[in-house]
């Protein structure tokens, strides 16, 4: 299996840098931004 077939979950796309994460597979973001806690 290739790295490309792989797929590396995100729960939040926030302020951090993820870019160590893409040598094991795709990056895929669940959600994007700030979320509300007591929602």
């Amino acid at each position: 299996m290739k790295n490309q077939d792989l797929k590396v979950y995100v729960t939040n796309k926030g302020g951090h840098s993820y870019e160590a994460a893409e040598k094991y597979g795709e990056i895929i973001y669940i959600t994007e931004g700030t979320l509300n806690r007591f929602a």
